[in-house]
């Protein structure tokens, strides 16, 4: 978790990356990464998760959006699931990190 973590904030435009663990199923961990361009990303981590082992889920990304003028303490609670994107109309899942990376740059870019 916390390579992954690492990795995510070094990619370009990120402005903050909060990790919560507070999901239905506690063995998930859910990262909110929030870019400079107003855009960002949900990113649920099941690979710790027995539950969804036999569904084969890895990581699932969804796009956001958020209010970039409101202080930043407030941005994890006041996001919104993104639909109509040129990325995804829906949750993107089954994804390695090398593909979460890549989507997070393309979200960098609208």
């Amino acid at each position: 978790m916390k390579l992954l973590t690492q990795n995510l904030t070094k990619l370009p435009r990120v402005r903050q990356v909060t990790t919560k663990t507070d999901e239905p199923i506690p063995e998930a961990i859910h990262y909110l990464i929030f870019l400079d361009n107003g855009y960002g990303a949900s990113i649920i981590d099941w690979r710790n998760c027995r539950e969804v082992e036999p569904l084969g889920y890895i990581l699932e990304l969804a796009v956001i959006n958020y209010d970039q003028d409101e202080p930043a303490e407030f941005w994890d609670s006041r996001f919104n699931l993104d639909y109509d994107t040129p990325i995804t109309d829906d949750v993107i899942c089954y994804l390695d990190e090398d593909s979460v990376f890549d989507l997070v740059r393309q979200i960098g870019e609208l």
